[in-house]
């Protein structure tokens, strides 16, 4: 063969190998792109359920945050109406002689026994960093004390102040406390005692105060005596009438009569059942006021009460439904996201089992296309078309072909 036929069939062989090994190398090649472009759809659709995520949150916390003001706002707005109808009804129970709560007996009423036993849970607040009971803490010299000790020495053993999320344990706190001077059952039962005798001391206050039970009072003679309108009004109308029927029997000639002391009597107690009606008809209205002035004031508090109870349900049951709304929200696009990298995962196992199947079927096409070539079989037909693959892969170095 000559140089030439040499060069022209040595050339043609390097273009073969040179297509056979593209045929190799890109279905493997086009499945590792198809791989990698499936992973990065993953990582943008994941970047994009954080981000809806957070703005999910975000959108919950801005809500919550406008229901906590509305609640606020509406409680503040009524609590003026809920004291007024507090009070209202404080200063009614007195006048209907009822106990009613605190110890303002003459301005409103009767104390009752108020106090209710402390338990160990209202020793403290143990959410989160522990805090004292404030009310105790300002009322009670030796809670106070037993108080500052435990967490100097708490501080001084653990190096923290207790904490119910670093694990400490409130239900040892009442013995704590105990051993540092205050002593929860004999607090309960020295305010109870107390509670006890300041009802019974504005109790007995009161029943020595007219206005206490006085819209439940009777008509009798001790509330004619108290109206005043009555006490000027009848005497000087009995006598006017009295003296003009005098006069009048005077001139008559009849004034030591039968008929004429008739007339006096009948003037007299005309004169008393008009003056006595009047009055006691002053008496029941000034009760019926009295008692419909507290009583709406008394009612605009309970009012009050509703509304805020209202707000108060509104503001759970809205916080309630904006929770689950956003953990409904939450779990699909958390869903989504495991989707789409589950999506990309297959996508990049068929795009790599794609390249891999290419090459299988080239290699059986080559193999059959051999066989029909009338090749000697002399070993396994390679993907280079040739029967000996170290034979195949011998034209090739680090450098370039051979």
């Amino acid at each position: 063969m000559t140089p030439f036929l040499r060069k022209i069939f040595h050339e043609q062989r390097i273009a073969q190998d040179i297509g056979s090994v593209m045929q190799f190398a890109g279905p493997i090649v086009g499945g590792l792109i198809g791989q990698d472009a499936a992973s990065s759809a993953a990582d943008a659709q994941a970047k994009a359920s954080a981000q809806a995520s957070q703005a999910t949150l975000q959108a919950q916390r801005e809500a919550n945050d406008l229901q906590k003001y509305m609640y606020d706002t509406s409680r503040k707005d009524s609590l003026p109406f809920l004291n007024n109808g507090t009070a209202a009804s404080n200063r009614l129970s007195y006048l209907l002689g009822l106990p009613v709560s605190g110890t303002n007996a003459g301005a409103g009423g009767a104390s009752s026994n108020g106090f209710t036993a402390l338990t160990a849970n209202d020793l403290a607040n143990t959410t989160g960093a522990w805090t004292p009971n404030s009310t105790l803490y300002a009322n009670s010299p030796e809670y106070k004390q037993a108080w500052d000790t435990f967490i100097q020495n708490h501080a001084a053993q653990y190096g923290v102040n207790p904490n119910s999320t670093l694990g400490s344990d409130a239900s040892q706190l009442a013995g704590q406390l105990q051993q540092y001077g205050f002593n929860l059952d004999n607090y309960n039962a020295a305010q109870t005692q107390k509670s006890q005798a300041d009802a019974a001391a504005a109790q007995k206050a009161a029943q020595a105060d007219p206005a206490y039970g006085s819209l439940l009072g009777k008509f009798d003679q001790n509330a004619i005596n108290n109206d005043i309108v009555y006490q000027k009004t009848y005497q000087t109308a009995l006598d006017q009438g009295q003296n003009a029927l005098s006069r009048m029997a005077a001139a008559n000639g009849n004034l030591y009569s039968g008929a004429a002391a008739k007339a006096l009597q009948d003037r007299a107690a005309q004169t008393a059942n008009t003056y006595l009606g009047d009055a006691y008809n002053r008496f029941t209205n000034d009760k019926g006021q009295t008692y419909n002035f507290l009583a709406g004031a008394s009612g605009a508090g309970q009012t009050a009460a509703n509304t805020l109870s209202s707000a108060g349900s509104n503001y759970a049951n809205a916080g309630t439904s904006t929770a689950l709304t956003t953990g409904n929200a939450l779990s699909n696009l958390y869903t989504g996201a495991g989707n789409s990298r589950a999506a990309s995962s297959i996508a990049g196992g068929n795009a790599l089992s794609g390249g891999l199947n290419s090459i299988s079927n080239y290699y059986q096409t080559q193999n059959l296309l051999s066989q029909l070539g009338g090749m000697k079989n002399t070993g396994t037909p390679t993907i280079f078309g040739n029967n000996d693959l170290n034979q195949s892969l011998s034209r090739f170095n680090f450098t370039g072909f051979k």
